[in-house]
């Protein structure tokens, strides 16, 4: 019996399963066996109406028995035979793992977004001129408009208007017209209420930003993916996946498509079906889509080589549940014993065996995200840093700045005008 593979005389984890079924069934059944590689390196599809790489070997009766995790499908079930399925396997997407947010010096605007802080500067601008026009008017009809310099009229010019809503923001008192009239007391109401709600939600925000690690996915669904300017999709070439990609009509799955059509470069031949290799053609750049076992076995070989998780799982499952199988020729006689053989593996729980000596279940990185060691052990008490904290020295170094600069600038006019 002529075992297929494709792995350039490697066996790679993954397909470590499918070769560890075949020696079992070898000594069960006792046969034996030679391993063939396909010329195109490559699973098999269809391409120009012609069936290429296994599936190719496996309908011209080259091989007999596929010893890796087929995908059935309709298009292969009219020219090849599936054994029973041995292993129920979600497909899957790797990325890069959530990036640490250091809270660096722009951490004092993070609480809110822009748009929260353009309608804080918009508010407090038609707070002061709102207080400003009604007291203004006021005053004015008051005395008939024949206000003098020393009449209320002259309290608060606007920009003292405008120090004063500031001030309110920021929770320090300051003089304002004891006599105002009941519309500006409403406006100026109506602005203490806002700003003391503003203050106090700032002040939770901004000490779960300093004191909480944060971490952000570049990408957390199919659609953001089909849309990232980050990040390209991968997969291997002529496999299962591609094929799905590149037949996707409408959805976040056709613009994956489309973005293989255009980056051929990243359907992945059969020399990347070494797990090194891949590891470093996809790392940081490209978003690889494939069974999740091969990507548990990418996580687990990157672990071992930096000691970092730096690689996790799309968390939106878009694909289902998937059977792999053998293939055979069609009307193959071995096929009986095949499944005999599956069977028994199945109800053995070998496959579980297998799985957990091939990739271990036990490291930090088995969910896929990494739990960042320094901030891991709740007892140890990590001090802010001056990183955590420049953004606030950056703005009293900015204050600081142009108080003095207004104090010279005023010094100078002082003195040209004592000199005229």
């Amino acid at each position: 019996m002529y075992i297929e593979h494709d792995l350039e005389g490697r066996i790679s984890k993954v397909d470590g399963i499918a070769y560890q079924i075949v020696l079992w069934l070898s000594k069960r059944f006792n046969f034996t066996f030679n391993l063939v590689e396909p010329p195109d390196r490559t699973f098999g599809a269809v391409v120009n109406n012609t069936w290429n790489g296994m599936i190719a070997m496996t309908i011209n009766r080259n091989v007999d028995l596929v010893a890796g995790p087929v995908i059935p499908s309709e298009a292969r079930a009219k020219v090849i035979d599936f054994s029973i399925s041995f292993l129920d396997e979600p497909a899957d997407c790797l990325i890069p793992a959530p990036t640490l947010d250091e809270n660096k010096w722009n951490a004092v605007f993070k609480p809110f977004h822009y748009n929260v802080w353009l309608m804080v500067i918009v508010s407090l601008a038609s707070v002061a001129v709102v207080s400003w026009m009604t007291m203004n008017l006021y005053w004015k009809w008051r005395y008939d408009g024949s206000a003098s310099p020393g009449s209320p009229h002259f309290v608060l010019s606007f920009n003292q208007h405008v120090l004063s809503a500031l001030a309110l923001f920021c929770s320090q008192g300051q003089h304002t017209a004891a006599r105002a009239p009941h519309s500006n007391r409403i406006a100026i109401s109506s602005w203490c209420l806002m700003s003391t709600v503003l203050v106090y939600a700032y002040s939770s925000c901004i000490i779960s930003y300093l004191t909480i690690p944060k971490s952000h996915l570049l990408v957390n669904s199919v659609e953001e993916l089909a849309n990232s300017q980050v990040l390209q999709v991968a997969t291997h070439k002529n496999s299962f996946f591609e094929a799905t990609l590149l037949q996707s009509s409408y959805g976040p799955l056709k613009l994956l498509g489309d973005s293989l059509r255009n980056n051929p470069e990243n359907s992945f031949g059969g020399q990347y079906y070494n797990q090194t290799r891949l590891l470093n053609k996809v790392f940081g750049r490209l978003a690889l889509i494939t069974a999740r076992l091969q990507l548990e076995m990418l996580i687990e070989l990157h672990y071992r080589q930096t000691r970092r998780c730096e690689l996790t799982f799309l968390p939106q499952q878009f694909m289902p549940i998937l059977k792999t199988c053998l293939a055979l020729p069609k009307g193959s006689p071995y096929i009986h014993l095949i499944n005999l053989g599956i069977t028994e593996i199945k109800q053995l729980g070998l496959v579980d065996r297998w799985i957990k000596v091939n990739i271990n279940q036990t490291n930090q990185c088995k969910h896929g995200v990494d739990i960042f060691q320094h901030h891991s052990n709740s007892e140890i008490k990590h001090p802010l840093a001056l990183s955590n904290l420049a953004g606030a020295f950056i703005l009293l170094l900015l204050g600081v700045s142009v108080s003095i600069s207004t104090f010279l600038c005023e010094v100078c006019v002082s003195k040209n005008r004592n000199q005229h």
